[in-house]
């Protein structure tokens, strides 16, 4: 896009994969993608290495999965734009799991980044740092700060 004179902003590793975050040209994400709605949770974004053990036939190895996971996907209904597909970035299993979100819940989305890639499909691809339930529980709460009792200072 750069050659048409167009910036749609800077490249960023994201997962170790380049994307050109376009938020700087688009206008509140969350605005733009209006109310949201849960379908499902598409899947975990793992983490694949060569198997160098077991080498296929051509010259290359089998993938195997290293344990470690890059967020995961889910896909979203916005009366904006029917349906999305938005990865989570920053938001352990569990957290997700204590949501309980069924399909139809109203949800939100912490941290938008809309982004583009030129590799594939070329579309536009979310990422978010946490869903949250509309109404419901916002995830794990920060722990309370230690309250000292001055009665125990001596005077």
């Amino acid at each position: 896009m750069a050659r048409y004179g167009l910036n749609l902003g800077d490249k960023f590793d994201i997962f170790d994969k380049q994307y050109r975050i376009l938020n700087d040209v688009i206008e509140n994400p969350a605005e733009q993608l209006g109310e949201l709605t849960f379908i499902e949770k598409v899947r975990d974004n793992l983490v694949y290495e060569d198997d160098l053990n077991r080498p296929n036939g051509d010259g290359t190895y089998r993938q195997v999965a290293t344990g470690e996971m890059q967020g995961f996907d889910v896909a979203l209904r916005s009366k904006v734009h029917k349906q999305v597909f938005v990865t989570i970035t920053d938001m352990p299993l569990s957290a997700f799991d204590e949501l309980g979100l069924k399909f139809g819940d109203k949800v939100s989305l912490n941290d938008i980044v809309v982004t583009y890639s030129q590799v594939g499909s070329g579309e536009a691809k979310l990422f978010a740092s946490g869903i949250f339930k509309v109404g419901g529980p916002q995830g794990p709460k920060p722990p309370k700060p230690e309250q000292h009792n001055d009665d125990n200072k001596p005077k």
